[in-house]
């Protein structure tokens, strides 16, 4: 039997200066800060209800993340385009208990990223369509880090790794809707497309009683996801 109990922290802040350089340009910067922070408790018991220290683990996680970006702008009656830079460095650190033994992992290091940002928006007539392509940092989840193995289900064993490390997502978007108050039509669709580096993936094995055992790692290659969707009315 296992207890679990979890605590999360989110805090996320912008500041940002816009300043005009004609009629239709203009360029924006903004300097931002993430801090995110969990902590994962599990507790186990055998069946008459005793403590098992060795399934007993628990996990705390700070992911910082402090970016800049910069923005030119043109934008005229009918669209807007803006295009710049993004720079970026994180931070992980874990710490993990397990049978009276604490790991701290990614102390004092730093991961740097600089990406692209671009967006288009283009409005007329009830339709709207738009293109953002940017990146940014895509964190892991502290219950990932859980060092001690689970054995809810037998033939699925999962343990933590307290070595995983943010990743880093790049991010594609278009976006359309259409709007006709006098035929009463609505359109809505969009394709997102993400491709991940250093993305969290399971490396599994199977024993000989065919009980599968995995641990989250980091990717040696890019996690690619496309999502589409459409509605009419």
């Amino acid at each position: 039997n296992y207890e679990d109990s979890k605590n999360f922290l989110n805090l996320d802040g912008k500041i940002f200066y816009y300043e005009p350089l004609g009629r239709r340009w203009g360029m924006q910067a903004t300097f931002g800060s993430i801090h995110t922070s969990g902590t994962d408790d599990r507790d186990a018991f055998d069946i008459y209800g005793a403590r098992n220290d060795f399934y007993t683990s628990s996990s705390n996680r700070k992911f910082n993340e402090e970016h800049a970006t910069v923005l030119m702008q043109y934008s005229n009656d009918t669209s807007t385009v803006q295009f710049g830079i993004r720079a970026s460095a994180r931070n992980d650190i874990t710490q993990a208990e397990n049978l009276d033994r604490t790991t701290v992992a990614g102390k004092n290091v730093w991961k740097w990223d600089v990406s692209p940002v671009v967006t288009y928006s283009h409005y007329v007539d009830g339709s709207n369509f738009s293109l953002q392509y940017s990146g940014g940092a895509s964190p892991v989840s502290s219950r990932m880090m859980i060092p001690a193995p689970d054995i809810t289900d037998p033939m699925r064993i999962l343990a933590g790794n307290i070595y995983l490390k943010s990743g880093f997502k790049n991010n594609l978007m278009a976006y359309y809707d259409y709007i006709n108050y006098s035929a009463y039509t609505f359109l809505t669709a969009y394709v997102q497309g993400d491709l991940e580096r250093n993305g969290i993936v399971y490396a599994s094995w199977f024993d000989n009683n065919g009980t599968r055992y995995a641990v989250p790692v980091n990717s040696g290659k890019p996690n690619i996801s496309v999502t589409a969707y459409a509605l009419l009315n």
